[in-house]
């Protein structure tokens, strides 16, 4: 990965570029497969497409499902975060004068 970018100064267009091809990994694969399956595949237009729609609608809930758990998950991070930091301001104001 790290041959990639010699080459390329940091933060040119060009890096920017690849990094993000290569981020978008998943998402170039699903339209690959999408693609293929329009081409070979046996049933008519119409039902392909309803196919093809349905399978898009269960990704995106996948995704917003997958996204609410992270947000959850990244709050009671912070939740926990600020619950530590407040003990810790706490036990400095509590402290007898001689530690300070």
């Amino acid at each position: 990965m790290q041959g990639l970018f010699v080459h390329f100064p940091r933060g040119t267009l060009i890096e920017i570029l690849i990094k993000s091809i290569i981020m978008n990994k998943t998402f170039l694969t699903l339209l690959v497969g999408i693609g293929i399956g329009i081409l070979i595949a046996p049933a008519k237009g119409s039902e392909t497409w309803k196919k093809l729609v349905d399978g898009i609608d269960e990704y995106k809930d996948k995704l917003s499902s997958e996204g609410a758990d992270l947000a959850d998950k990244g709050k009671d991070l912070l939740n926990k975060g600020k619950s530590k930091a407040q003990g810790v301001v706490n036990d400095l104001e509590s402290a007898p004068e001689w530690t300070k």
